[in-house]
């Protein structure tokens, strides 16, 4: 009877075949046992990637997908380069990108500027204070960067208007105190000026 060495056990044993390809182990539960070995070692090579960009090997988790070829901070670099690149070529690009991003067109802002009477909705200043209006969208329905749903979209607003309610987080809790701080204050200060 032949003899083959167990590529599990590394241990002989005899076999018989009936005219195909001779066992690589001497049993059936090493079979298994090396199938999940393979497994296990396929699986940890999956787990660890190396990025196209800075050649290091990291977990597969620092990748935004299965197909992306750079890691994550050389991603966000790469597509800055990138952005930064086709934003020299055409300067209405970055302005393309952020009406993209709210479901607008550059129509659609004008048409919101008429409706506002070409001024900031809060404000009321005809002066954007930066290059363009800021489009205010509800952050309680689409609080992303990426992509807003279009139906959250509020208005147009100056630069300064959109950082207050920016900074105060969208709550009108927040909003009515700072107007009774500033309501209260503008009375003490008022009341020292004439008694002074």
């Amino acid at each position: 009877m032949p003899q083959k060495l167990c590529l599990y056990c590394k241990q002989p044993f005899t076999y018989t075949t009936k005219g195909g390809m001779p066992p690589s182990y001497c049993c059936e539960q090493h079979a298994w046992k090396a199938s999940a070995a393979r497994q296990k070692t396929r699986k940890a090579a999956m787990e660890r990637r190396v990025c196209a960009r800075c050649h290091e090997e990291k977990d597969k988790s620092e990748f935004g997908g299965p197909t992306n070829p750079y890691c994550r901070p050389c991603h966000t670099e790469y597509e800055r380069e990138r952005k930064g690149l086709r934003a020299k070529q055409d300067p209405a690009y970055t302005r393309m990108l952020n009406l993209r991003r709210y479901g607008l067109t550059a129509a659609d802002v004008e048409k919101m500027l008429r409706a506002q009477g070409g001024r900031c909705a809060i404000c009321r200043s005809d002066d954007p204070r930066g290059a363009e209006w800021a489009i205010d969208h509800d952050h309680s329905c689409c609080n992303t960067r990426k992509q807003s749903c279009g139906k959250c979209t509020r208005g147009l607003l100056c630069s300064r208007c959109n950082i207050a309610i920016g900074n105060m987080r969208d709550d009108p809790v927040i909003a009515r105190a700072a107007l009774e701080y500033i309501i209260t204050w503008r009375k003490v200060v008022d009341e020292r000026h004439e008694s002074s």
